[in-house]
């Protein structure tokens, strides 16, 4: 069986249904025949409430029969709680009604999901809104013991364990060292891939004992202001036995993709040559010694923020024009304010953005973004 990973797909604010489909011809070939896994950033509501903040995400059912080139959905990420439990149910519900498997969210035992000769666990470090004790959902948190748990299950019964965990630090494409430190340890705890979504844009791929670790595959379909948001890596990989019959030779590759109006389809020229290059650039820098790393990190942190910053300018101006584009930043002008605010911090002993949803931030609603 051939398996193919995809990043976060986002159902919800302003996302709309393209003419051309969701997936091009080609990009749906590729997939065709394969255990493709995704993220499902949003909660599917019946209901979409446009007076919301807009970071209370609502994805919209309508997009469920577009997306069957999915064969599974992992929940466990920090917006599947934005409409309680009501929304958790209603999402299990139309997956279970589209015939699509998914896994993270669970109300009573956990078990991995199941595919072949692979075992995926699906996990993440953070949660917007707070799971409250009284709920019937749990998810797997990145730092729990249950994960450990979860992850010596699937091993003693001889599975390929698939780890995709929801974190990462917002439009930075490498790993805090924090982030990464956790990601060797489960590794060392018999995890053979780990697969990282969250961060908005994609990152690169390292070894570590062997074994792949692919950082931020970015955003699948979303509705993100800038290229650099709208660009993400497919992670292709099959198994074969060794000779032993006991552990697993993982052959792989990635495919970048573009998100233009909602149609995602794989680079192609000169967009590809230059993924290609931030791909191979990072990953060469998680090359650096670790010590080296977590010195410079705070640095490649900023690099990566101006970098989308410049991405987001250049988005707007050609989406919106120089006045549209002065609107939009003043009226989000909080948000604006806040997100430099995050250069002054220190982020190599973190694996989480809660300073994005702080309570005392001013709420806008997704009309406003628009």
């Amino acid at each position: 069986m051939q398996y193919s990973i995809l990043g976060d797909i986002c159902p919800a604010r302003l996302v709309e249904l393209s003419d051309r489909g969701v997936v091009s011809h080609d990009l749906k070939s590729h997939l065709a025949g394969r255990f493709v896994v995704a993220n499902l950033e949003a909660p599917i509501a019946r209901e979409v409430d446009d007076s919301l903040d807009h970071l209370v995400f609502q994805g919209r059912p309508e997009f469920m029969e577009h997306l069957q080139f999915v064969s599974a959905f992992s929940l466990s990420n920090n917006h599947i709680n934005d409409l309680g439990d009501a929304g958790m149910q209603s999402t299990v519900d139309y997956l279970d009604g589209y015939k699509f498997l998914h896994g993270g969210l669970f109300s009573d035992r956990f078990e991995p999901l199941n595919a072949g000769a692979v075992d995926f666990i699906f996990a993440s470090d953070m949660m917007n809104i707070p799971f409250p004790s009284e709920s019937r959902f749990k998810y797997l948190y990145m730092y729990s013991d249950e994960l450990l748990e979860s992850i010596d299950s699937a091993r003693e019964k001889g599975r390929f364990v698939v780890l995709y965990l929801h974190t990462g630090l917002l439009f930075c494409r490498l790993p805090s060292p924090m982030i990464r430190e956790r990601v060797y340890q489960l590794i060392d705890l018999g995890v053979d891939l780990v697969i990282t979504a969250h961060s908005h844009c994609f990152g690169a791929i390292e070894r570590y004992k062997e074994k792949v670790i692919c950082y931020n595959l970015g955003d699948f379909l979303m509705d993100g202001q800038s290229m650099r948001r709208r660009t993400s890596m497919i992670f292709d990989f099959s198994l074969s036995e060794s000779r032993d019959c006991q552990s697993k030779i993982i052959d792989y590759a990635v495919k970048f993709c573009r998100n233009d109006d909602y149609h995602v389809s794989e680079t192609k020229g000169l967009n590809k040559i230059i993924c290609l290059l931030v791909f191979k650039w990072n990953s060469l820098l998680l090359k650096l010694p670790s010590g080296f790393y977590k010195a410079v990190f705070n640095f490649i942190y900023r690099v990566n923020l101006a970098s989308h910053v410049v991405s987001t300018l250049s988005f707007l101006v050609r989406s919106r024009g120089v006045k549209g584009t002065y609107r939009q930043l003043v009226k989000r002008k909080d948000e604006v304010l806040r997100y430099f605010s995050w250069v002054k911090k220190d982020r190599r002993d973190t694996s989480t953005d809660y300073d994005a949803i702080e309570n005392n931030r001013k709420k806008i609603t997704t009309k406003d973004i628009s």
